[in-house]
């Protein structure tokens, strides 16, 4: 999930970075120890503990994050149910690795108390971007490859992103999640032939001694959007 495919064995040429070891356990000891509400944390009589908000220009970067990933990876239909339910907890994610980040910069400094602030928010980001490609490597290996991809390729053409007659290269061509080469588009089609969503059309000769490229209908009874 995290390291490359192929990772060439080397022995190790240096000792562990006992500096760096040690300042990360002086970040855990004062963190366990800090008193948040004198670097600006807050509390109210609806709860007792402690918290942070976003400054302004934290949380504008916030909310256009949160608007683009509700629309744009939420409610994107080339990305498979299993990983959407996972990204579903990103909403809580980002704003929850800000805050780490934010108490890191306090124990440090009291130039950081207060709100929390763009750095901040823009590093829990990119994080989120990395923990990302983690995310989809594992969710992209649930199930049935041909399977998800049939089912992704129906869901496309219900929706009317494909027109009858149609191509094994016209399929592969849109780049679509889980049909994006030849042979995972051929599958599909094929998959779905068995199930009645297409028919094959019978291939006429162009007379030039070429094979002549397979093409698909759709069923007419389908419901396309």
């Amino acid at each position: 999930m995290v390291y490359p495919d192929s990772v060439e064995y080397e022995r190790p040429k240096q000792w562990p970075n006992h500096a760096a070891s040690d300042e990360a356990l002086e970040l855990f000891r004062n963190l366990a120890n800090m008193d948040f509400e004198s670097v600006g944390a807050e509390v109210n009589h609806f709860d007792k503990t402690p918290f942070f908000k976003f400054d302004n220009e934290a949380q504008a970067i916030f909310n256009n994050w949160i608007d683009t990933h509700q629309k744009e990876t939420l409610q994107n239909d080339e990305i498979s149910m299993f990983l959407q339910q996972h990204l579903t907890k990103y909403r809580s994610l980002i704003p929850s690795l800000a805050l780490i980040f934010h108490c890191l910069d306090c124990t440090r400094s009291t130039l950081h108390s207060g709100n929390i602030k763009a750095p901040n928010i823009k590093l829990a980001i990119q994080w989120g971007e990395y923990l990302f490609s983690h995310a989809e490597r594992v969710y992209n290996g649930l199930g049935n490859p041909v399977d998800n991809g049939a089912i992704q390729l129906s869901k496309n053409i219900k929706r009317g992103k494909l027109n009858s007659p149609f191509s094994t290269r016209d399929v592969y061509r849109k780049n679509w999640h889980l049909l994006n080469n030849k042979k995972k588009a051929q599958q599909a089609i094929d998959l779905l032939i068995e199930f009645g969503w297409l028919d094959s059309l019978a291939s006429e000769s162009t007379g030039t001694g070429r094979t002549p490229t397979p093409r698909y209908v759709i069923n007419p009874r389908l419901k396309i959007k």
